[in-house]
């Protein structure tokens, strides 16, 4: 199209002169990318601009402000990429909010050095990039919709009224439904929403706790610092989940209990086989032999039997090992048989696995390479058997809805925000395959508005 005459006739065929016709959709097209452009580059001179002048109240707010109790020795244990998250993140903050007090006691604003007279040279899309910066809130959101490359839907978790439809290339093509994050979206010149560079991926088995944690703040915070309590308290939860649970992989969910699932191997020596047996085979809840082992089951609904703890011989004579798949499991359990075995037993030690940990590491036994199966044959097994799996999901008790079944659990507000919360557990975790399983019958069968 550049090199089209603007008097010449349009290739596009209307018979119109080029300059009345494609030229002008081409220049107009050309400007509004433009627009959503100009304001690019307005936070990263302004970091600079701040550095050459004001390093040492910087460094003291990263320290004091930013890091807090955090001790940043334990940065030497990260990786580039994640130290680079922490800067950026820590930039952008301390533009936003960032303050320190002079000699002289009084407050100065890092962003009012920037936009005040004597400030860095920049362009009015710039200046009110800046200025749309300082004024969003960071605040903590469930991401209820993803289009990779465009952009994606954001519901508040303090307000779920407040919802925002932000455009946003690069994030949305790693973010995935459900996932929840702390972040500003603003109204950039252009005038749509977008997020401003630093987000806070929080996992969602700690969303509820921090929730209550940031309605907590707000309850006790005055109305005009109730925005920096929030700022403070996502970041210092970010800060505490990337320093001090690393290395972070995702988890593997026990769908009959909701519970983070571990593999959990308690060791015993056998004093007395033969009562230990008898303590064993008196129980109701418990079949099998010494030979074999034993499992302890709970009854269920409808005939159906969830098995509770494994109690299997040991590699080494005289040996026993009590399975089961969750802390909390573990815990019970292990309560349980020590008071049913008594001194037949001696606890040796507990061995702790993950699945994952497990599956990275490729432990296990060797077993022969299995045959190719084309991908899409592999995908259709797979999504058979977690539909199998889930088939009765809503009608077994669950330890995360305190005994309920999912279907009697949504007749209440608060079962009901449970049981939806269970849900997008599972899909946020699924939305990671390559090909996710699509959860959407067991919302059609509750009743849900997904």
């Amino acid at each position: 199209m550049a090199n089209i005459g603007r008097n010449n006739p349009c290739p596009c065929g209307s018979g119109k002169k080029y300059k009345k016709c494609c030229m002008m959709k081409e220049e107009a097209k050309q400007r509004q990318e433009a627009a959503l452009h100009a304001h690019q580059g307005a936070a990263e001179k302004a970091i600079a601009w701040l550095s050459r002048r004001y390093h040492h109240e910087i460094g003291a707010w990263v320290d004091e402000t930013w890091f807090g109790d955090f001790d940043e020795t334990v940065l030497d244990d990260l990786s580039e990429a994640e130290i680079e998250m922490i800067q950026i993140n820590a930039m952008e903050m301390m533009l936003a909010e960032g303050s320190w007090v002079c000699e002289s006691g009084e407050e100065i604003v890092f962003m009012d050095k920037v936009l005040g007279r004597g400030g860095p040279l920049m362009s009015v899309e710039q200046r009110q990039y800046l200025q749309a910066l300082q004024q969003a809130p960071l605040r903590l959101w469930e991401v209820s919709d993803v289009l990779p490359g465009v952009g994606m839907t954001l519901i508040d978790c303090l307000d779920e009224t407040s919802v925002r439809k932000v455009q946003e290339r690069s994030a949305s093509r790693q973010i995935k439904q459900w996932d929840v994050i702390g972040a500003r979206p603003l109204r950039v010149p252009a005038g749509h929403w977008k997020l401003s560079g630093a987000l806070y991926h929080i996992p969602r088995k700690h969303v509820a706790d921090l929730t209550r944690s940031l309605a907590h703040e707000i309850d006790m915070a005055a109305e005009d610092s109730e925005r920096v309590a929030i700022s403070q308290a996502i970041v210092s939860e970010w800060l505490r989940l990337l320093l001090d649970t690393k290395p972070f992989m995702p988890q593997i969910t026990d769908a009959a209990t909701g519970e983070h699932m571990l593999l959990i191997t308690e060791h015993y020596q056998v004093n007395d086989w033969e009562a230990l047996a008898v303590r064993l085979s008196a129980l109701p809840d418990v079949e099998g032999d010494r030979k074999q082992g034993w499992t302890r089951f709970q009854a269920l609904d409808k005939e159906m039997t969830r098995s509770l703890a494994a109690i299997n011989p040991g590699k080494k004579k005289n040996r026993i090992e009590l399975f089961t798949k969750s802390c909390k499991g573990a815990d019970e359990q292990q309560a349980w048989f020590e008071a049913v075995a008594g001194d037949a037993v001696e606890h040796l030690t507990r061995e702790i696995g993950d699945p994952l940990s497990l599956l990275a590491r490729g432990e296990g036994k060797k077993v022969a390479p299995a045959p190719e199966i084309p991908d899409d044959v592999q995908t259709q097994l797979v999504h058979d058997y977690k539909q199998k799996h889930y088939a009765g999901w809503v009608d077994k008790p669950l330890p995360a809805l305190e005994d309920q079944t999912a279907r009697e659990a949504v007749k209440t507000r608060a079962g009901r925000k449970a049981v939806v919360a269970l849900l997008k557990d599972f899909e946020n975790l699924e939305a990671r395959d390559e090909h996710p399983f699509d959860f959407g019958f067991l919302w059609k069968d509750l009743g849900l508005d997904r």
